[in-house]
């Protein structure tokens, strides 16, 4: 069986199906093909988008997309049914919105159900793909491909399998908020080194956000939000660059600031026991170093004791 269809999982759109005044109902290729094209849609610069109940939806027009799909051959209300079909089947959300008493307006998202039938490598049967084995009824290999190259593609497809489940983490994590398939192409282009603290930096950035101030997915990872602070009221509630071992203080600017020349932070206050830089006891980074302005005193935090010592 060839597992792969539009990006699909074959058998898994097979196990699929309805009942509907006592006649079972299936997924085919031609609602596969209809409901890749309204996955990718939400890829689009300019499409009209609409929030309800912290869901995200898009405007597709059944025109659209059957000017841009000649090759389903089928009227507007064939498209209306199979549509229906995947929204019964939990693929698509779809609500009608009235238009200013115009005609109700139809909008989509993907549905709770889209991901279980997308598809996954399986070990087993990609494995006979990728080497290219096709088996005929006596067991016979009738094909065999170059089992080097195909090791090597394996190993790499399972870093991308390894990848593609920690983006799904952090996407749960960051509830779902914004464009799956906008913020995979953001995702794609962070390094590999940059991604490794972004699911810690998501637990606090919903942490101390509602969900309608949090940004969309895509434009967090645009933004490189995963590389600020996160406070919780005056408090540091995750710094990314705690997890580097480096101190780097939050200050206004002026009772802290950073000498270029000697690569040091100066205090310009006189009471050393109550450093202001952004962090509580509980969070500043152990072996964070300051250098009081007046006497060039450094003091060196010990977070076993919680205090600010000379050195």
């Amino acid at each position: 069986m060839r597992y792969n269809v539009l990006g699909f999982d074959q058998e898994k759109v097979c196990k699929l199906k309805i009942d509907e005044h006592g006649k079972e109902k299936k997924l085919d290729l031609t609602d596969l093909l209809i409901l890749n094209h309204i996955y990718h849609f939400s890829e689009r610069k300019g499409i009209k988008e609409i929030t309800l109940n912290n869901k995200q939806y898009y405007w597709v027009e059944y025109n659209t997309i059957l000017n841009e799909l000649p090759i389903l051959n089928i009227k507007k209300h064939a498209l209306r049914d199979r549509i229906d079909k995947m929204h019964c089947l939990g693929l698509i959300e779809k609500i009608l919105v009235n238009n200013k008493g115009y005609s109700n307006m139809t909008y989509f998202r993907i549905g709770e159900n889209f991901e279980s039938i997308l598809f996954k490598n399986k070990q087993e049967g990609d494995l006979k793909q990728q080497r290219g084995v096709n088996l005929n009824d006596r067991g016979v290999s009738i094909q065999l491909t170059d089992m080097n190259n195909n090791i090597n593609s394996n190993n790499n497809k399972n870093n991308n399998l390894e990848d593609d489940s920690y983006f799904e983490e952090c996407w749960v994590t960051y509830k779902r908020k914004g464009s799956k398939a906008r913020a995979k192409i953001q995702w794609d282009n962070i390094e590999a080194e940059k991604k490794k603290n972004i699911l810690q930096h998501i637990e606090a950035y919903v942490y101390v956000r509602d969900l309608k101030f949090q940004k969309n997915f895509e434009k967090y990872l645009s933004d490189k939000e995963y590389e600020n602070v996160v406070f919780q009221n005056d408090d540091i509630l995750y710094d990314p660059q705690k997890e580097l071992y480096e101190y780097k203080p939050i200050c206004d600017g002026i009772t802290l600031k950073k000498d270029n020349y000697s690569n040091r932070y100066i205090y310009t206050g006189y009471d050393a026991r109550n450093i202001c830089d952004g962090y509580s006891s509980e969070n500043r980074p152990d072996g964070a170093r300051v250098t009081l302005e007046y006497d060039r005193t450094e003091f060196v935090w010990r977070k076993e004791n919680k205090r600010w010592f000379p050195i």
